[in-house]
């Protein structure tokens, strides 16, 4: 039919004028005859999306959705139902799955919001991954290991991980300026983007440094400026070859360079500190995260809860 221009003044907000104007191009299509391939198309443009994105996604859903072709309005729930059980039992990552997910309940959120579309795919849950084992070294066996590595530069930044308990990206992040008086400020990280804020308010602090930390530190910093205000000017790529060459010849047991921070922690714990600093050092936003990590290393046996219970009452 004819299009009738309609004038409308006066959005109270920007969102306002989004969903109308997408209301108005909504009622050029009728709801039942748009394909899911043809909903994505407009749900890209609607956010301006890149072309490498819109591939991507395509190629996706191509590979992962059977249905993609099928008019929106007619996908039933038993169709979408059968589809995420075929899913979920794909030789697929938990990570993999749940990235197809997020992607199929934007196109069709868009969908409902935008063109009265139904929406089956809002009760589809993702799948959650179960925590990741992780292996921590004594101090002893840091020790081997740090004597495999030759440069003081990585030498102190492995010791820094260790004995601070600071993310990487944290550490390559830090200037200079950051350290002053036995303290270091933690407040920005480096991405693969460039330097960018903490995640949280409570991972930005300022810890107190341990002995042998400031003394492998004070060098490097003499030696930094305005003009290289970095304390470690490492790729992160970097960081890790010196991290599994030194692991390799030391022959101390293999881990990832984020099991330093979990070193850190453990050996916290156990060697007594409370729950509350080692969160604090850690820069968690909240001590829950801590105790769920760390909670078995602060677990009792019987046996040991009644040696703390006789100790304490004995003189009663």
């Amino acid at each position: 039919g004819k299009r009738k221009q309609i004038l409308k003044r006066g959005f109270p907000t920007k969102r306002e004028a989004l969903t109308w104007e997408a209301k108005q191009r909504s009622d050029e299509v009728q709801p039942t005859s748009i394909t899911f391939r043809a909903l994505m198309g407009k749900y890209h443009d609607f956010r301006k999306s890149r072309q490498k994105t819109r591939e991507d996604q395509a190629r996706m859903m191509e590979l992962h959705f059977p249905l993609i072709d099928e008019q929106v309005g007619k996908i039933t729930k038993q169709q979408m139902a059968e589809w995420y059980t075929d899913l979920i039992n794909r030789p697929l990552s938990i990570g993999t799955i749940n990235l197809i997910l997020t992607v199929l309940k934007g196109i069709f959120k868009f969908g409902e919001d935008f063109y009265e579309l139904p929406n089956y795919c809002s009760s589809l849950k993702r799948l959650r991954a179960p925590k990741r084992k992780y292996t921590v070294w004594d101090i002893d066996e840091f020790n081997q290991f740090i004597q495999f590595e030759e440069s003081e530069l990585y030498s102190a930044a492995f010791s820094f991980l260790y004995m601070v308990g600071a993310r990487s990206g944290e550490l390559l992040g830090l200037q200079y300026t950051d350290f002053s008086g036995g303290k270091v400020h933690i407040h920005q990280q480096l991405t693969k983007y460039g330097l960018a804020p903490l995640k949280t308010e409570n991972a930005e602090r300022t810890l107190k440094l341990p002995d042998a930390v400031q003394a492998q530190i004070k060098p490097i910093l003499e030696g930094c400026s305005e003009e290289q205000p970095f304390v470690f000017p490492i790729p992160k790529v970097t960081l890790r070859d010196h991290f599994k060459r030194a692991i390799l010849a030391s022959g101390v047991t293999d881990i990832r360079i984020h099991d330093l921070r979990h070193s850190f922690a453990t050996n916290a714990i156990c060697s007594g500190a409370s729950i509350v600093a080692v969160s604090k050092y850690l820069g968690h936003s909240s001590i829950t995260i801590t105790l769920n990590t760390y909670t078995h290393l602060l677990e009792k046996t019987d046996d040991e809860m009644i040696e703390i219970m006789n100790g304490l009452y004995k003189n009663l």
